[in-house]
């Protein structure tokens, strides 16, 4: 928000589309609801956007470098590294891209771009620890599948779902697998 004019700024209606996404999923991303619940007008939304594709593309962009610097700032140390990438669920502004990727090609593009480093990282972590090439990036693949399968999960599943995935970890890293 501009303080001194009173008036929105890019960022807010960035920050307005990712709370709605995060709250009710891609359906919400519409200028009118948006406008609604800033209490503006939709020519505040024009005066930012050229139009809904824009406000979803600057969202995308957003939710990359967020979603991205949540990896890059994970602790080095190989095995510690795996073991935190593995254990983590994903958090809300990730399940919420997952949700969004089923029916858009533009978030479906980021998503996977996110994955693929997120894989990237695991098998890098799992090769430090002593795995080979082909076993680290088949194990980074099996750890992502099972830590977006904890996303829905909850109470004793997922506690049973985490503790199964730090068995899986254990054994990856000690070549058990």
């Amino acid at each position: 928000m501009d303080e001194a004019r009173g008036r929105l700024d890019r960022a807010a209606w960035i920050a307005a589309a990712r709370a709605a996404l995060l709250a009710q999923g891609p359906g919400a991303l519409r200028v009118e609801a948006l406008a609604r619940d800033l209490k503006a007008s939709k020519g505040s939304f024009y005066w930012h956007f050229r139009d809904a594709a824009d406000l979803n593309a600057a969202l995308l962009a957003a939710l990359e470098e967020e979603l991205t610097l949540h990896v890059a700032e994970l602790p080095h140390a190989a095995r510690r590294r795996v073991m935190d990438l593995a254990q983590e669920p994903e958090g809300s502004a990730a399940r919420a891209l997952r949700g969004w990727a089923r029916q858009d090609g533009a978030a479906a593009e980021v998503l996977g771009r996110l994955d693929a480093a997120w894989t990237a990282l695991v098998a890098e972590g799992l090769a430090e620890a002593g795995q080979g090439a082909g076993a680290a990036v088949r194990g980074a693949r099996l750890l992502l599948a099972a830590r977006v399968g904890l996303g829905p999960l909850d109470g004793a599943a997922r506690e049973e779902a985490v503790r199964d995935l730090r068995h899986l970890a254990r054994a990856l890293l000690n070549g058990n697998v």
